[in-house]
Parts: structure tokens; sequence; C-alpha cells
């Protein structure tokens, strides 16, 4: 069965973010040790602690697919990523900074737009779905995903939220022409599914998101769904 909220209770968004920035990435086996303490001492926290209309950050490492880590920042506006401090931060990174970003490989790195969210907490797992929208059906793909999709996936027996983010393009070329990375992969569209369990995020995923539903929405997987765990969060 399924537990609905109360009619005098409010439901509540799981992340009051307009926008978020995330970064998926796999790191060679003798450099990891080092970098995962890098990263949750100081690398999240820079970002986090240090600049402002930061809301939070996550860390996520894959349970199934790929690369193996997973970064998320939720911000209170798409704004956050064009600020005077985020553009200084990137484009001078402290020393350890520069001897680990350049070995970062097969990175996804997306700044986007919140366009749905649904939800009441937040998930130990995560699950990474990217779409595209069938060529002529982007108003049918971008209703459907946002005003259906989510909310139904968010009803699921075990998940606790779910978003749909688009790429902010104009946004992301300013970030990444003062990164000292570039090159890297990007989705235009993607959808998070947050759970208890991994098992509720692939039966929801089976429900909602096999080919014949999605071509029937105007949409299809840009990706193969990718499963991680929480592994650390830390926020202001």
């Amino acid at each position: 069965f399924l537990i609905a909220p109360r009619d005098h209770e409010q439901r509540r968004d799981v992340i009051p973010a307009k926008a978020i920035l995330i970064v998926w990435t796999d790191i060679p086996a003798d450099d990891e040790d080092d970098f995962n303490e890098w990263y949750i001492r100081e690398h999240v926290r820079s970002r986090v602690a240090d600049l402002p209309g930061f809301i939070h950050g996550r860390r996520f490492e894959a349970l199934s697919g790929g690369p193996k880590y997973v970064a998320l920042y939720e911000v209170e506006d798409i704004s956050v990523f064009r600020s005077q401090p985020y553009l200084d931060l990137v484009a001078k990174p402290d020393p350890l900074s520069q001897r680990f970003i350049p070995k970062f490989h097969n990175v996804v790195r997306m700044i986007s737009d919140v366009v749905a969210s649904a939800g009441d907490a937040e998930g130990g797992i995560l699950g990474l779905q990217a779409l595209i929208p069938i060529a002529g059906r982007e108003a049918e793909f971008r209703n459907w995903t946002s005003q259906v999709l989510v909310p139904e996936l968010a009803s699921q027996r075990g998940i606790v939220a779910a978003h749909l983010w688009n790429v902010n393009a104009r946004i992301l070329a300013e970030s990444v022409s003062r990164h000292m990375r570039s090159g890297d992969s990007v989705f235009e569209w993607q959808l998070a599914i947050e759970a208890s369990s991994p098992e509720d995020i692939v039966a929801a995923h089976g429900n909602f998101l096999d080919e014949a539903n999605l071509v029937a929405n105007g949409a299809a997987r840009a990706s193969d769904l990718t499963v991680f765990r929480t592994t650390y969060r830390v926020a202001p």
C-alpha cells in the first residue's frame, strides 16, 4: 500500500533548488584513496561552505553503471554559477585541485536548471537516466516528463523523490571557459530518482521508462540507467 500525505500537510520539494551542478568521474586506482579524502575534506566544502547560494552538496558511488563517482550540488538559482566568487574559484584552483582534476576521466559535467521536482525526502540511493526528446516532439517531451513522469515516479513504492534537470548550455559554456579541464561529456536532459533501495529504482524505471512508453510520449534514452549509493552530504 502507499501512504499519501494528509490533506493539511503541504508536500515540499526534496531539493528547494532552482539549479544544480553535477559531475560524474572515474579516477585512477592509484589515486583513489587520496582523491576521496580530498573530495570530502576540501573539494565539496570549498563550494558549499564558502560560496553564496549553495544549498548543499552530496557525493555518490556507483552500484551499477558508471562513471564510479558523482558529485551533486544544489543552488538557489542558476545565477550562482556566473557569480564572481564561483568563477574565481573555478579559474584559480588550489594546489590539490590542480593535482587531481586533470586525472578525472570519463567525465560528465552539467550545470542545469531544475525543471521539475517532486517528493518529500532525500534517498540513500540515486538513479540517473539521461533522456532526449524525439525530433519534432520537444514540447510533448517536456510536458510529459515534467508534468506526468516526475510526479508519478515520486509516488511509487520506495521512491522518495524524482527530479528533471535540463542543461543550461550558455552558463555551462561560461564555466567551462574558465575551467582547467575541457571536453567533458554533457547530457541535455537528466532524470534523477531517489529511493531507499536499488530494487525500488529498478522497478520504477521498468514501469515507466520502457521503450514503448518513452516513444509514446516523445522521449528516448540517451544513456543506460546508473544507480548510486550516497556516501557524503554537507550543508553550509
